[in-house]
């Protein structure tokens, strides 16, 4: 048995890609959350609040408590009311409706007490219908087109990336010094200047090494406690 989530319904199409199941046993118990084609599904929790699709597969199926189900009467078209409930004008009105919680949510109450502009004849809902459909069909070839330009824009770039490290850009001269020896040439002169840099750098640390200044006080109550023994007071001259 198919479990459709709130992460299943998009804009106006259900999303399978990724599906969930559970057990027959959960369809008989739950009887209020069993799908039926044609049904409208719309998100009341969460980040994906608002979203609303047509429910059209064949498969038993149920939703969980995130997901509400509106079935409408044969008068009421139900891909107009799909376009309409994700349409930015929809949005506004149960925007002003979602409960200021942790995690913002809907209740079917809401849903239910919400103004809908509704056109009285059906022929008149599926003239909206088809003009949505048809310009959002000019926008996803607008979008088809786009995407393809960037791909063809990114493997240009790539080839000429390529051109340039192989020199192919520009007319090439045949005396110029290979590339390759140039770098043997910049990584023999590197080897050279190591050594020395090294030595350097290891004489400017024995000149400026200094004892710590636990080392200096220790030898400086050394020098005021240290007495000559006996033998040398009766030795020292009068």
């Amino acid at each position: 048995m198919l479990f459709v989530t709130s992460e299943n319904v998009r804009e106006n199409y259900i999303d399978v890609s990724d599906p969930k199941y559970l057990s027959l046993g959960f369809n008989k118990i739950q009887k209020r959350s069993i799908l039926q084609k044609e049904d409208v599904l719309f998100n009341l929790v969460g980040a994906s609040i608002g979203r609303a699709a047509i429910f059209n597969l064949d498969k038993i199926s149920n939703i969980n408590q995130a997901v509400a189900i509106i079935r409408l009467k044969k008068s009421i078209s139900n891909k107009y009311l799909s376009h309409f409930l994700n349409a930015e004008v929809a949005k506004q009105k149960y925007l002003e409706k979602v409960v200021d919680v942790a995690r913002a949510n809907l209740s079917l109450t809401d849903i239910a007490n919400m103004d809908i502009p509704l056109p009285m004849e059906n022929n008149d809902q599926d003239r909206i219908v088809k003009e949505i459909e048809s310009r959002l069909s000019v926008c996803d070839k607008i979008e088809e087109t786009i995407e393809g330009s960037l791909q063809q824009a990114e493997a240009l770039r790539l080839s000429i990336i390529k051109k340039a490290y192989e020199g192919k850009l520009v007319p090439q001269d045949p005396n110029d010094e290979p590339a390759e020896k140039l770098l043997e040439r910049i990584r023999a002169a590197k080897e050279k200047e190591a050594p020395s840099g090294r030595k350097v750098n290891r004489k400017r640390k024995q000149k400026t090494q200094k004892p710590h200044r636990g080392e200096r006080l220790i030898e400086k109550r050394k020098q005021k406690t240290q007495k000559p023994h006996r033998g040398e007071r009766l030795i020292a001259p009068k």
